[in-house]
């Protein structure tokens, strides 16, 4: 598959008094960024960004759902960049058909 040059505005809100950040990623293809309606769309999409409201949560990291702690979860097969040096072997054989 090709990769096709993109464009894009990130907004970040932080709830008042927490850690954590909610991000807004819009964006579009260079081509149409160029033309000045992506860009427009993009920058009005992330302008109406809002925090209405937000509450405390009582959830945990749990390592094993979070791709940060390098293991992905699912089929047997499934393979992530992040499951360390067994991805390369999966890559070179094109896929998790073999074992």
């Amino acid at each position: 598959s090709a990769e096709l040059p993109r464009r894009a505005v990130v907004t970040a809100i932080q709830p008042s008094g927490s850690t954590d950040l909610i991000l807004l990623v819009a964006g579009a293809s260079a081509s149409r960024w160029k033309k000045g309606t992506g860009e427009a769309e993009a920058r009005a999409a992330a302008r109406s960004l809002r925090l209405v409201s937000a509450r405390p949560s009582s959830l945990q990291a749990v390592a094993q759902s979070d791709y940060r702690y390098g293991k992905t979860t699912g089929p047997e097969k499934m393979k992530s960049r992040n499951d360390g040096p067994q991805y390369s072997r999966y890559e070179q054989a094109g896929g998790g058909d073999e074992d």
